[in-house]
């Protein structure tokens, strides 16, 4: 047999070796604290029957990986959720200096299933994101497009109705120093209007105004009149500033 036959021999069987590669050695690769349970399929398209990070599980998760992109110095995968708790997919793509983009995101989580640890345990509702794209260096936030919906919004204890908002942000520029969105009322017993910012060094400001329906509860009023005097409209501005 040739040199050639055989280096060619060899490389089939390399191209094999790497197409066939186990899941779990992707599982392996996954930054400190989490983990992938019960790999399965191959690096390339795969999944996880959970994903774990310290107290916060979900899945089954599955992934579809794109080889071509990582010529490209590009780590992309299609990922999908089945977990009823946040059910949906995104397309990830990694770059080899750390920044990371979520493209064509379509997901939807119950509030109440303990994923958004920020999130009080005695409030409930579903959240929806549809987003175009977001660009994320480590916790900053380069970019941001398309909507996130959260629907009938509840606390339990007492009970307060809060109704259903949407926050959009309109595709910016790449150069963009900040994302502002603009929230409003869908439906529910308040109308409320204002704008989300937030900036690449981690600061946010939220800017609106408020007004109760004539459905708002008598708990709702009370919350709402600590936000202060109403203006010439009747409406009660509200202002919201920090670092996430």
């Amino acid at each position: 047999m040739s040199l050639r036959w055989l280096l060619l021999f060899a490389l089939l069987l390399l191209l094999t070796v790497v197409v066939r590669l186990p899941a779990r050695w992707a599982a392996g690769a996954l930054p400190t604290g989490i983990e992938c349970n019960q790999p399965a399929g191959t690096v390339w398209n795969g999944g996880c029957s959970t994903l774990r990070r310290g107290a916060l599980q979900f899945g089954p998760l599955r992934w579809q990986l794109q080889p071509l992109r990582l010529l490209r110095g590009e780590l992309a995968a299609q990922l999908h959720s089945d977990d009823p708790r946040l059910r949906g997919e995104l397309q990830l793509t990694r770059s080899f200096n750390g920044d990371l983009t979520l493209r064509d995101v379509q997901l939807s989580a119950t509030l109440d299933s303990g994923l958004l640890p920020a999130l009080p345990a005695n409030w409930n509702g579903s959240l929806q994101l549809a987003l175009t794209q977001l660009r994320l260096q480590g916790y900053r936030v380069l970019g941001i497009d398309g909507a996130i919906t959260v629907q009938q919004l509840r606390q339990l204890q007492p009970a307060i109705h809060f109704g259903s908002y949407e926050l959009r942000f309109p595709t910016a520029a790449d150069d963009a120093s900040s994302s502002v969105g603009q929230l409003r009322d869908l439906s529910g017993p308040l109308s409320v209007t204002g704008t989300v910012r937030v900036d690449s060094n981690r600061q946010y400001e939220v800017d609106g105004t408020v007004l109760a329906r004539a459905d708002a509860s008598s708990q709702l009023l009370r919350l709402i009149e600590f936000l202060g005097p109403t203006d010439d409209s009747g409406r009660r501005p509200f202002s919201l500033a920090g670092v996430y």
